[in-house]
């Protein structure tokens, strides 16, 4: 075997590090075909497998079922749809569906986003500190938990007949909202083809330079606007405002917004734009301060400076990190199947219980995120391309406001002197105050003051002003350990134990060496023991498994396994051996641009299909495997920026010394590639102990899930809120000190590791 070399390749101006593999080594060309032969030849095997299964089995296969009827109805959807339409049809719509609600999710959560981090960075304390307490609490919770807490929300409000009125035209109940409308009767299409003119004009408008750019937009905007009247005057367009009306049990006319739709955009924006907070905070500090300064001294207000200076150059930073959100805000969208809205992964799914073909619903599924994935990706990085959106680097932090001198206030209001040290910061704090003060009465009655803290779900219902904690007492050995026998609760408990004390030690410095990960194995085990019996255990199927021990099992050997598998297609990724390259580059990025509830319903569905004897596969055992996929990818993008991130000096000392390529590679470059990866492999495991929580849609009883099957009980209906917060609380509480222990590594010296 000849050692393999370290070839220095040129990226633009960047140097990278990959592992050359020459021809005459180790890994000949005779080598590599034999591998490609292998992985054609083992693709050949399953796919005869899961025809035979299929064909056993009598499941139809193929897309010939996309032009027969659907048979089923879709309560909301941008074009017309009845059940006598095909399912291709049906897709259509559920795509539109999933469109519509990316993009007026992108939109708000953007808004949101930059308002909450100029807020974070504003020399008001109060601003924001509030602005980070929005920032921690929803990044830190996971999404399905909040759609599900906002859909509950909307479950408590009055009837229709009953609903909150505004202005006498917007109605607001538990059918969602329901407000004026526009009505346009286009027979003929204008509308449809205009926006299609549109699209183009504003494609040319931007291939064009600078204020060509501009007026070529103005002038496509006005002839459509000029267009558009004249069909609307020659009768081939009429557009007419339409306001709801009572009528029954529900309403006529106008525009309504169901609470489904409501609780998936305010969810996700809300959720979203916590992150692009830090994104959009993180680029405005990059900014120099001498461009504030400069701004200010010519005159500009520190708002207009903020506007028209800071902004503008922040967008060379933070627009790359926004097409991550954008992308991550489209994949959320896909947990609507969860509260009832019809996106694509709900009409995928009504599809295939509906034909059996679970083949093609997840190759649809999985081609539609793709597509949409790859869309956005390239048009945004287009975009920062052609902006020449690159990064700034500034040497002092930017501050939205300028403080003034507060030596002249008394020694005793000095501290709240940033508070009030102008007349529009003085109005600003006054607001807010007033703002939070209002909110904290209002949360304070209602969770502490008319709460009921025992009793039933009568007592609940009697005193329906307050909280209902009583539920929380009932149901709370179920919310953490589920359908688990109750005569062997603790198990469950000692398990919980066990895995929290690991996790705790494992934040400690003292602690790390190579007996960590024995460590974690050990406590992996003995969970597994304690959880499923044996060795003088009764046992315990998995089907009885829930609770908090679950999610936590889940998290931690979806991490344990996924780990190693992120290393080896990291390495692969950044190796010059063109089929590893290509093989890892395709695994991570099929796996990134695809939600994780479609690997769940993969993993779920066509498991047992593709494995001998899949059918027996536990469904817990399922969800792990999906999880470990799911992680294994993002990991390794991780551990890919430690090792791009290693001095190539490194590994050409190790060369010199005289070891060999693999050896270099597992005891210099490894370890210091692990080091530098480490804030963000803590960063992948939030996100993944988050995502546990998604294997509630597929039936299992973790934390989240046991909490909902709680709030099915007859005896405690329409008590979910409370449960929801109480889930809300262990998942804040952990995902915090994780994010804690993350930012710690980030701002530890690299010596100290």
């Amino acid at each position: 075997m000849r050692d393999a070399a370290f070839k220095l390749r040129k990226s633009g101006v960047a140097r990278t590090l990959r592992l050359q593999f020459n021809s005459g080594g180790w890994i000949s060309i005779s080598n590599r075909v034999l591998v490609l032969g292998a992985l054609a030849g083992s693709i050949y095997l399953v796919a005869q497998h899961v025809f035979g299964v299929l064909e056993r089995q009598n499941i139809a296969t193929g897309f010939d079922f996309i032009w027969r009827p659907a048979r089923f109805e879709i309560g909301e959807t941008l074009i017309a749809f009845s059940a006598a339409d095909t399912y291709g049809r049906a897709l259509l719509a559920a795509i539109l569906n999933t469109l519509q609600v990316g993009v007026i999710g992108c939109i708000f959560a953007t808004i949101l986003g930059v308002v909450v981090g100029v807020a974070r960075l504003s020399d008001n304390p109060l601003l924001a500190r509030l602005s980070g307490v929005y920032v921690e609490i929803f990044r830190n919770t996971p999404v399905l938990l909040q759609l599900f807490l906002w859909y509950a929300i909307f479950q408590t409000l009055p009837s229709v007949r009953e609903s909150i009125e505004i202005f006498g035209s917007v109605f607001i109940s538990q059918r969602g909202v329901q407000m004026p409308g526009l009505a346009i009767d286009d027979p003929y299409g204008v509308t449809l083809g205009l926006l299609a003119i549109a699209a183009l004009g504003a494609l040319a408008g931007w291939l064009a330079p600078g204020l060509a750019r501009a007026r070529s937009a103005l002038m496509v905007v006005f002839a459509l606007i000029g267009l558009w009247a004249l069909a609307h005057f020659a009768g081939l367009v009429t557009l007419s405002l339409e306001t709801p009306e009572l009528a029954g049990f529900g309403f006529r006319g106008g525009m309504a917004l169901s609470p489904e739709f409501l609780a998936l955009v305010i969810g996700l924006v809300v959720y979203t734009a916590a992150f692009i907070a830090e994104i959009v905070r993180g680029g405005v500090e990059a900014i120099p301060v001498a461009q504030k300064e400069a701004a200010v001294s010519l005159g500009m207000t520190e708002g207009q400076a903020m506007r028209r200076v800071i902004l503008p150059q922040s967008l060379r930073i933070v627009v790359p990190p926004l097409v991550s959100e954008y992308l991550n805000l489209v994949k959320n969208s896909s947990l609507a199947v969860a509260i009832g809205y019809p996106d694509i992964v709900w009409a995928a799914s009504t599809i295939m219980n509906q034909t059996g073909q679970a083949i093609e619903g997840v190759l649809i599924l999985t081609g539609v995120y793709l597509t949409l994935s790859v869309v956005t990706s390239l048009g945004l990085n287009a975009m920062t391309a052609r902006r020449d959106l690159a990064s700034a680097a500034g040497v002092r932090q930017t501050r939205v406001s300028l403080v003034g001198d507060h030596r002249a206030w008394p020694a005793g209001l000095r501290p709240i002197a940033p508070l009030f040290a102008s007349p529009s910061r003085a109005v600003t704090s006054a607001l807010v105050l007033a703002a939070t003060a209002y909110a904290l009465w209002g949360l304070s009655g209602w969770s502490i003051a008319n709460a009921v803290w025992i009793g039933e779900g009568t007592d609940c219902r009697a005193a329906s002003d307050g909280a209902c904690w009583a539920f929380v007492a009932a149901k709370f050995r179920f919310f953490l350990f589920g359908l688990y026998p109750q005569d062997m609760h603790w198990r469950p408990a000692v398990t919980t134990t066990l895995l929290l004390t690991v996790l705790a030690l494992s934040m400690s410095p003292r602690f790390w060496g190579p007996y960590l990960a024995l460590v974690w194995g050990s406590a992996f085990a003995t969970s597994l023991w304690l959880m499923g019996g044996g060795l003088g255990l009764a046992n315990v199927s998995t089907a009885s498994w829930g609770g908090l021990p679950v999610t936590l099992l889940l998290g931690a050997s979806a991490l344990m396994l996924a780990l190693p598998l992120g290393v080896v297609l990291a390495v692969a990724r950044n190796s010059a051996f063109p089929t590893a390259r290509m093989l890892a580059t395709i695994w991570i990025e099929v796996i990134r641009g695809v939600p994780l509830i479609s690997i769940l319903f993969l993993a779920n569905t066509l498991l047992p299909l593709f494995l001998p004897g899949g059918g027996g596969i536990d469904k817990l055992l399922r969800a792990q495997i999906a999880l470990t996929f799911f992680a294994s990818a993002y990991l390794a993008e991780a551990v890919r920026a430690g090792l791009r991130a290693t001095p190539l000096a490194q590994s050409e000392a190790a060369l010199s010394l005289g070891l060999t390529g693999f050896t270099a590679l597992r005891l210099v470059i490894l370890p210091q590639a692990l080091q530098t990866a480490l804030p963000g492999i803590v960063n992948t495991a939030i996100a993944i102990f988050k995502d546990t929580s998604l294997i509630t849609i597929i039936g299992l009883f973790d934390l989240l899930g046991a909490v909902r099957a709680a709030g099915r009980d007859p005896a405690w209906l329409g008590f979910e809120i409370e449960g929801y917060l109480f889930a809300g609380v262990i998942f804040f509480a952990l995902c915090f000190a994780m994010s804690r222990f993350g930012l710690w590594l980030e701002r530890r010296k690299p010596g100290r590791r």
